[in-house]
């Protein structure tokens, strides 16, 4: 009898192991597909040519209107708003620097590309605590997270701060972006040259 619980328990580990290293390789495709949908769309909008990568652009020519604001709560970084004419609102919270604002506009891209049922007229609102806590339990805040930090921090002009030996915080000032972006785009760069690294470490907003 000991036997037989010792064999069960070892397969239930090794099944269990199989179906952490099945799900942080689904992880690692998502990731990967997600990356490849941001370089077409960035290609599109002609925003991978410059170094850094400007998201009003990107709205501007997909005619989306950008308003700088004081938002209601304090705890809200952007709104969505689409009217039934068809046309988009962005209102990005004033009160933060400009790597902060890049970040969170291009987070609202990431909605609207990804999530948004441009034929459905509703307000979108983006909390901090959202995208701050990975455990909060709202993947779609996570995957625009994504979206941006793939936006912002391209593998090309990534690759070229690593090969020049920036730090995190140099990095960070040359492509004008939050540094915690900055470490969580390497440990997805981890990722994408190791599937079976962590999948579960999401970028912060501070």
């Amino acid at each position: 009898m000991f036997l037989i619980d010792i064999n069960v328990s070892l397969v239930q580990n090794r099944v269990s192991e199989s179906l952490h290293l099945t799900l942080k390789f689904i992880l690692w495709r998502l990731l990967v597909v997600l990356e490849s949908k941001v370089k077409a769309l960035s290609l599109h909008y002609g925003a991978q040519a410059h170094v850094p990568v400007d998201p009003f652009l990107i709205a501007s020519k997909a005619h989306i209107t950008v308003y700088h604001t004081d938002c209601e709560f304090s705890d809200r970084f952007g709104i969505i708003r689409t009217k039934n004419e068809g046309q988009t609102l962005f209102y990005l919270a004033s009160n933060w620097d400009q790597a902060h604002q890049r970040f969170f506009l291009a987070h609202l891209l990431g909605h609207y590309f990804l999530h948004l049922n441009q034929e459905q007229h509703a307000d979108r609102y983006c909390r901090i605590r959202y995208n701050s806590d990975p455990s909060a339990g709202y993947p779609e805040e996570q995957e625009a997270d994504e979206f941006a930090r793939f936006l912002l921090i391209p593998s090309h002009a990534l690759s070229d701060c690593l090969n020049q030996r920036l730090s995190v915080e140099e990095i960070a000032t040359h492509l004008m972006v939050p540094s915690a972006q900055v470490k969580a785009r390497l440990n997805e760069l981890k990722r994408a040259q190791n599937p079976s690294a962590d999948p579960s470490i999401r970028g912060q907003v501070s």
